[in-house]
């Protein structure tokens, strides 16, 4: 329930930013639009699929944007106030109040650096791990090494590759988790791509002890 608490609340912000032209709620309903046709209170086998969500992050850009514009307005103002409170001529006070809005402006930017860097950051790790296919599923077996998939893409990327050794080890990972999730029935009806990855780990697993054998007759 405390998921379902989650999105309620984000639907009711977004619903009531879009009444008030914000754009946070427009950026709040453009992300849960988005994830709506592929992650509903329908179960999935793959709980997280980063696909599924590119188009969402735009909505959480804009969100950031509305925060850092809000926070600059606050900031603003805050800052203008104070020094118009000041003692002095007006033009003193105004000058005060034009210092105050630009310092106001620096530290926004300062923020939005540090908020967009991480962000920036791992985008290009990300597509730096995309860039080899290799190197993509290592990365998503370091994540996620008990999963079918992953240790199939992984196998076969590693022996497309001729990292033979690495490309058994997987395939030996995949067959043994899928033999004990197959004797346990822990299989969901929905797991059609992971049952699929076992049944074909069978044969790129022969393939691998063919191999080894024709490299090592004796």
């Amino acid at each position: 329930w405390q998921g379902a608490a989650i999105v309620l609340a984000l639907l009711v912000f977004g619903l009531a930013g879009l009444y008030r032209r914000s754009l946070g709620g427009f950026g709040v309903l453009l992300a849960l639009a988005a994830i709506a046709p592929t992650n509903t209170v329908i179960e999935r086998g793959d709980i997280v699929s980063e696909r599924n969500f590119y188009l969402a992050a735009a909505g959480g850009a804009c969100l950031i944007a509305w925060a850092l514009a809000a926070t600059l307005a606050w900031l603003g103002a805050r800052a203008a106030e104070q020094a118009r409170c000041e003692s002095g001529s007006p033009e003193t006070r105004e000058e005060h109040a034009r210092s105050a809005l630009q310092e106001a402006g620096l530290w926004t930017g300062v923020l939005g650096f540090c908020v967009a860097a991480p962000f920036a950051a791992l985008t290009v790790l990300r597509n730096h791990e995309w860039s080899d296919t290799h190197r993509l599923w290592a990365s998503a077996h370091a994540r996620s090494p008990a999963k079918l998939r992953v240790l199939y893409n992984s196998g076969l990327a590693a022996c497309i590759t001729q990292r033979y050794d690495e490309a058994d080890a997987a395939f030996s990972s995949l067959v043994a988790i899928g033999e004990a999730k197959a004797e346990q029935k822990l299989f969901r009806p929905d797991e059609t791509v992971q049952v699929k990855c076992f049944h074909l780990g069978y044969n790129m697993l022969a393939t691998m002890q063919l191999r080894r054998h024709l490299a090592n007759p004796g």
